[in-house]
C-alpha cells in the first residue's frame, strides 16, 4: 500500500491555521482552515403538510383552468398573502426555488399517475 506524501506551505504563516490534505492530482496540496468547507450541515427544513396542501390546490386549479395557472413566484406570493392574513406562519413559507422544484416533481408524479389511470381504464374497457 503506497503512502501519499503530505505537502504543507509554511511561507506565510500568521494567525491562520493550516490544514494538511493528502496530495492527489485533483486536489490542492494545502488549504487554509478558514477556506475549509464545514462538514456540519444545517438541518433540512421540510415543507409542512398545510403548505403542500395549498400548493397542490394552486397546482390543480391551474390544471383545471389554464388561465389560472400559477408559476413558482406567483405561488410564493400567494403564500405570503395568506401569511399576512394569519392563515399560515411566514417562517413555513418555502423559497421560490423550493416551490419550483416541488412543481417539477409533483407535475412528473401527477403525469405518471394519470398515464397509469388511463392505461387501467383502457385495459378494463378492452376486457368488457
Amino acid at each position: 500500500m503506497p503512502i501519499n506524501p503530505v505537502l504543507v506551505d509554511i511561507t506565510n504563516i500568521t494567525n491562520q491555521e493550516i490544514v494538511e490534505i493528502p496530495t492527489s492530482r485533483d486536489s490542492p496540496s494545502w488549504a487554509l482552515k478558514e477556506n475549509e468547507k464545514n462538514k456540519i450541515r444545517e438541518p433540512v427544513k421540510r415543507m409542512t403538510a398545510e403548505i403542500k396542501r395549498l400548493l397542490e390546490i394552486m397546482f390543480h386549479s391551474g390544471t383545471a383552468n389554464p388561465r389560472q395557472k400559477l408559476n413558482a413566484q406567483q405561488m410564493h406570493e400567494e403564500l405570503l398573502r395568506r401569511a399576512e392574513i394569519g392563515e399560515i406562519e411566514e417562517n413555513e413559507i418555502p423559497k421560490v426555488t423550493t416551490i419550483s422544484n416541488w412543481i417539477t416533481v409533483f407535475s412528473r408524479k401527477w403525469k405518471e399517475a394519470m398515464a397509469l389511470r388511463t392505461l387501467e381504464e383502457n385495459m378494463n374497457s378492452e376486457n368488457l
